[in-house]
């Protein structure tokens, strides 16, 4: 029994957006800084701080790329990547999509809405029958340990209307068993 091989990438939109606008916003405070500079007469500083400048819109746009949370599907499994690190199971360790509890903390201090995730409490996102290992990015050091969930409706908000739940049917139909 062999399956398809095909590898599909799915970034997040809302993040993207985020970080794409505030990578425009710094360069655009950087070209008019080098405008304002350039007007007073000094060329040397203004050449010095266009260089400056491109660099540090080069570097946020790497960082911007690297950045961004993405979830890769093939036929070996499903591999997890946001900041700081990633995370890889196969498809028949994924147990069920169910609500996961998260940002409890939060919720019971009375902050129930966060513009940018939604409403603390539960999440939907896939639930492990093993753990699997948490690999920290390069940078990070604190992210260590196992992980026994993936949640998907932080950041994927609308996976259910994308083609990820159709590799998802396609791969781990058990998922979809028992819902109507």
């Amino acid at each position: 029994m062999t399956k398809t091989s095909a590898v599909k990438i799915y970034y997040t939109a809302s993040r993207q957006r985020y970080l794409l606008t505030g990578t425009g916003v710094a360069a655009l405070a950087i070209f008019l800084f080098v405008l304002i500079t350039q007007s007073f007469g000094n060329w040397a500083t203004s050449i010095v701080l266009v260089i400056l400048g491109s660099g540090a819109t080069l570097i946020a746009v790497l960082l911007f790329h690297a950045s961004r949370s993405r979830i890769i599907t093939s036929a070996l499994g499903l591999a997890y990547h946001t900041t700081g690190f990633s995370v890889f199971t196969t498809w028949d360790n994924i147990e069920r999509i169910d609500q996961i509890p998260m940002f409890q903390d939060v919720a019971r201090s009375g902050f129930k809405k966060d513009p940018l995730i939604g409403f603390a409490g539960q999440f939907e996102g896939l639930l492990l029958r093993q753990p699997v290992e948490i690999k920290p990015s390069i940078w990070e050091r604190g992210a260590k340990g196992t992980l026994r969930h993936i949640v998907l409706s932080i950041e994927f908000a609308t996976w259910r209307e994308s083609g990820l739940a159709q590799d998802f049917k396609q791969y781990a139909p058990h998922l979809f068993s028992d819902q109507t």
